[in-house]
């Protein structure tokens, strides 16, 4: 049988720092990717994972949540030992969310702990973060009050930059805002505020997700110099080709550029939606009249969503994706809102940094195993 990961390796673009001295002076082109190690699901006894990241030297971390500890592996990708337990006690997880770098320390997020555990180049478990619950924001311009904090980066000392919900000017409504706050929740300074969602319908009081809906997305960078914002054009969404605008914001929230940019879209089958539908009104779980409402409310798009997932590397690339039928079409673009190639991988990748020529993903195999992957890209 051929692997996922064979069948993922059919066309490639990408330009990286090193690679390209000038993005503007030269239209996109392909580049070859090109398998450096892979770390097998089986082989390594890997379970789900939740999070990936890369240090600056290229080892990396690997959330695995169901086993609640953190898989370190080598640039070279050999396995450097595991750390973490089940527990709740110091340098132990009940659910990892996400990890990051400190420097050359990794700090680790836990979901249902409400906290960030500190582990330093040895691995060892140094101190805890408690994350706030909610951040008081009522000295700022921004939003009266955000809660659901996550943190995406530990900064020096007790603060750190992190996401959170809150309130839009409508009833009901909300928005995602990126902010720097310290841990007890009393400081804040908004970096970036999003767009709402509105990929649901409200059907009494019970909001329903809309399958294949072109929502707005949001990306941050490893380092948190930069977020990258994409608004989809919605009355392009019953077109072959439709556009989206890219706001490319630096690490004060200032905007570094603002660009409109246009990705073909492909025809969405009818059984796909379908089946997201059935199992949005699975009987076991929905009641029939709310199923019937459910069903009544929704209309098949005619594409896939121009735009499905964006994302954007150490060096700075920033990736706007797009879910077809063959796999995942990716549209290159610099910090300065400038296209510098196309990239299209297989729906088994789910690529998780990029840096300095190498792209690292999650692998999915048909049985639902995952496994890491390491690319080397480059011209053909």
């Amino acid at each position: 049988m051929v692997s996922p990961l064979a069948r993922a390796l059919f066309a490639g673009v990408l330009l990286f720092t090193g690679l390209v001295v000038s993005a503007s002076a030269q239209a996109a082109r392909s580049l070859h990717v090109r398998l450096e190690w892979r770390v097998d699901g089986d082989s390594a006894d890997l379970s789900a994972v939740s999070a990936v990241t890369v240090g600056k030297d290229g080892t990396v971390a690997v959330a695995l949540p169901q086993d609640h500890e953190v898989l370190i592996l080598t640039p070279q990708g050999k396995e450097a030992g595991r750390f973490g337990r089940t527990g709740a006690g110091p340098g132990e997880f009940r659910q990892i969310l996400w990890l990051g770098w400190r420097s050359d320390s990794i700090w680790v997020f836990d979901g249902v702990l409400k906290r960030a555990a500190l582990f330093d180049p040895a691995r060892k478990f140094v101190r805890t973060f408690r994350i706030p619950v909610s951040v008081d924001t009522r000295h700022s311009a921004g939003p009266p009050q955000a809660s659901g904090i996550s943190p995406f980066r530990l900064l020096s000392g007790d603060s750190m930059v992190a996401l959170g919900i809150a309130s839009g000017a409508e009833p009901d409504s909300y928005h995602g805002v990126l902010f720097v706050t310290n841990v007890d929740g009393t400081a804040f300074k908004l970096l970036a505020d999003f767009p709402p969602y509105d990929c649901y319908v409200d059907i009494r009081g019970r909001k329903t997700s809309v399958p294949f809906c072109s929502n707005a997305r949001v990306a941050y960078s490893p380092d948190g110099g930069l977020v990258a914002v994409a608004e989809v054009d919605k009355a392009d969404q019953a077109r072959s080709s439709a556009s989206f605008t890219l706001r490319v914001l630096g690490p004060r929230g200032d905007t570094l550029s603002t660009r409109r940019h246009r990705m073909a879209t492909e025809l969405l089958p009818a059984k796909l939606f379908e089946a997201a539908v059935s199992k949005l009104t699975d009987p076991s779980r929905v009641p029939p009249d709310i199923a019937s409402e459910i069903r009544g409310r929704l209309s098949k798009p005619t594409f896939y969503p121009a735009l499905s997932s964006l994302f954007i590397g150490r060096d700075g690339t920033i990736w706007a994706g797009r879910t077809g039928g063959e796999g995942i079409s990716w549209l290159v673009i610099d910090s300065g809102g400038r296209e510098i190639g196309t990239l299209t991988l297989s729906k088994a990748l789910r690529v998780v940094a990029v840096a300095q020529g190498r792209m690292w993903a999650v692998e999915t195999s048909d049985s639902g195993v995952e496994s890491i992957v390491q690319f080397r890209v480059g011209p053909r």
